[in-house]
């Protein structure tokens, strides 16, 4: 193709005259082109086959360096080439270093400024520090044969091992592609009962007890998770074989869910087990996980680490390193010094704070995934007076006395509360490069294009004011910090609960809140928990004893409404799985007292007082993505803007701090889709 280019260019010059620095430039440009759809060789084929690889990925590299230089000016590290385009992938037999900001001598006459140099995997280990409740985490009773208040989701999260897989995997952009499933037919495609699909299974796929996946595996998990009703087994009421194919599975849905594909992208509620197994089945048994991912169980230390090698059999692209060890530091600032100190070769949640730092240090490197994570205050909207022993009196941030649109009193607190907090000043206190503003508790990447349509408070202390003053909290004289507003000679007085782990990544965002509260006349009584204290926030949750609760939470699956389902819709369930039942909603302000009640969150934050839930109801039933993605936002609008269900201060990226010798690394928004498999390390 280039030479048939270049003699094209000669026949339209004079035969003894050059190439134009444009002609060069067009030239170098198609050469970076065709390097983007170069896929690197692969190792493994014998000392020579290894040669000729590295030489073939140099070329390509440099290919792409020239591509770079001629559009930007400027030599590029790998990762800016894949980013460019001018690479499918970075190599893992090559590295790029740039001096003196890799000075582009093509376009200076200056010498080129990178060295590129042939470096082999060392195929070694990874220690990568974590939190220790990640080694047992989230629900409980998950699956049938497992005793109650044992955690039987081991490995899958909030840390995913990678042991085991889903039907469907959740892409970097928040959208699905095929995983376990690569295929599948949608109710009313194939005869099938009423709301039933029908999921074509992957062939080949191994156990790590080498037993091939098929039909009976998924059923048995589906069954697993009807019978504990948890995870998918809120929305499925069956899931039966196909006649005469092991690979093919019919999911009938208690209703019209067409976010099912994306709720299978679940890391936790969606990993497929092996027919007859539990990851735990006692609180003090050795775990035994069987699942179909590259890396499978080695040991387990409780309170320790969990160390995992390859999956040898693995149906995918085999794992580059030899073993994979989590190493479970509860205190972040310790988990930062192990990593200093070379104890462990990579750690999750580093604190913003400490960015620059490990920039700077010889050795290490650090890593910024897209916002994945948001920063909330959820504002407790049914919480009904105590007595005074340490809230205000029910009418101040209840929606109990909410019956028509405008929103009454009950709302004037909430939306002074909102209007009080300088969030974007939060975000560049506590979160420098860590965050972006948000205006919901789902990323706008998982909205868009429609996220625009929530519109967020906008910080205004005279708003503020105004509007407590409207609700009749008022004070004799200039209300501050030290004149706190009352009404009906009871003092406004609100308790702030921040807790949900890991606290210490927030640095004093709760003190900034405290202060900007107390400025309009707000009394706050403030706790701060620990890292380590994640049961009592729980329980405080449950019992629902604060009024403003502040902690992350993550996207974790690919339906955009799966958050404000979980959290506000009484009708919704956890993960937004369950149908639309009329539970009470709208007849009394708070949840009945159900099984959801356990979860907490929808008996004192839902919004019942406009067409949320009706509105998320059919984001559930929207045909497309896109139609979900919509009417999600506008579930939003009215529960942010309306009604004011909490404040949401910022949308966070997920830290890594690592040693500079990891590579491969592939940075997700949603922490628990974080993939181990291209991960290796350079000698």
């Amino acid at each position: 193709m280039i030479d048939i280019l270049t003699q094209s260019i000669k026949k339209r010059r004079d035969p003894e005259s050059g190439f134009t620095l444009i002609e060069l430039l067009v030239v170098i440009i198609i050469l970076g082109i065709l390097a983007a759809v170069v896929v690197f060789a692969v190792g493994g084929v014998g000392d020579k086959g290894k040669s000729a690889a590295a030489n073939t990925d140099l070329d390509t590299v440099r290919t792409a360096e020239e591509a770079y230089c001629a559009q930007f000016g400027t030599y590029a590290t790998e990762a800016e080439l894949v980013n460019a385009g001018l690479l499918s992938e970075q190599s893992t037999k090559t590295n790029v270093l740039l001096n003196s900001g890799g000075t582009c001598g093509a376009s200076t006459g200056a010498k080129s400024q990178y060295l590129l140099t042939v470096q082999e995997p060392t195929e070694d280990t990874l220690t990568v520090g974590v939190n220790p409740q990640s080694a047992t985490a989230d629900f409980t009773g998950g699956f049938t044969g497992t005793p109650a208040g044992v955690k039987n989701n081991f490995g899958m999260g909030p840390t995913n091992t990678n042991m085991f897989e889903t039907l469907v995997r959740m892409t970097p952009d928040f959208s699905f592609e095929p995983f376990l499933a690569e295929s599948w037919q949608v109710p009313g495609s194939f005869g099938g009962p009423a709301n039933t699909w029908r999921l074509h299974l992957r062939k080949g796929v191994l156990f790590h007890d080498g037993v091939e996946m098929t039909a009976t595996d998924v059923i048995y998990t589906f069954n697993n998770r009807i019978a504990a009703n948890t995870g998918l087994g809120v929305t499925a009421t069956s899931a039966a074989a196909v006649a005469g194919n092991s690979y093919a599975v019919d999911v009938t849905l208690s209703y019209n869910n067409q976010r099912f594909l994306e709720q299978l992208t679940h890391h936790q509620t969606g990993a497929i087990l092996r027919n007859g197994t539990v990851p735990r089945s006692s609180a003090t048994a050795t775990p035994t996980p069987v699942g179909t991912g590259p890396f499978k169980f080695s040991s387990y230390s409780q309170g320790n680490e969990l160390v995992l090698t390859p999956h040898s059999a693995y149906w995918g692209e085999k794992p580059k390193l030899k073993t994979l060890t989590f190493k479970f530091i509860a205190d972040v600032n310790t988990r930062l010094l192990a990593l200093q100190s070379g104890q462990i070769d990579m750690m999750f949640d580093l604190p913003p704070t400490s960015l620059a730092s490990v920039n700077a240090t010889a050795g290490l490197k650090t890593a910024t995934s897209p916002p994945g994570f948001n920063e909330v205050m959820w504002i407790n909207s049914h919480r009904l007076d105590d007595g005074g022993t340490a809230t205000i009196d029910e009418s101040a941030l209840s929606a109990d006395t909410i019956t028509t649109a405008p929103l009454k009193d009950g709302n004037r607190v909430r939306k002074a509360i909102a209007a009080a907090i300088n969030r974007t000043s939060i975000i560049n206190t506590i979160y420098p490069s860590g965050a972006v503003p948000a205006n919901s508790f789902v990323p706008a990447a998982v909205l868009n294009p429609y996220a625009s349509m929530i519109a967020g408070p906008t910080f205004s202390q005279a708003e503020a004011n105004s509007q407590l003053n409207a609700a009749g909290w008022t004070c004799v004289g200039t209300c501050g910090p030290t004149n706190f507003r009352t009404k009906g000679g009871k003092t406004l007085t609100v308790d702030l609960l921040n807790g949900y782990t890991p606290t210490s990544l927030r640095g004093d965002s709760d003190i900034l809140v405290e202060n900007a509260l107390e400025a309009v006349g707000i009394d706050v009584v403030r706790t701060r928990l620990t890292d380590t204290q994640q049961a009592t926030y729980d329980t405080e949750m449950l019992d629902g004893t604060a009024d403003i609760y502040m902690e992350r939470i993550s996207q974790n699956d690919a339906n955009p409404a799966s958050p404000p389902s979980s959290f506000f819709d009484c009708a919704g369930g956890s993960g937004g799985t369950s149908p639309p039942v009329g539970t009470g909603v709208g007849t009394g302000g708070t949840c009945p007292n159900s099984a959801l009640s356990s979860f907490g969150y929808a008996r004192w934050f839902a919004d019942n007082a406009t067409p949320f839930a009706a509105t998320l109801a059919q984001a559930r039933a929207a045909t497309t993505p896109d139609e979900a993605r919509k009417k999600t936002a506008e579930a939003m609008r009215f529960a942010v803007d309306d009604y004011v269900v909490g404040v949401h201060l910022g949308s966070l990226n997920s830290l890594f701090g690592m040693k500079s010798d990891v590579q491969g690394f592939l940075l997700h928004g949603s922490l628990r889709q974080v993939r181990w498999g291209s991960v290796y390390r350079l000698s």
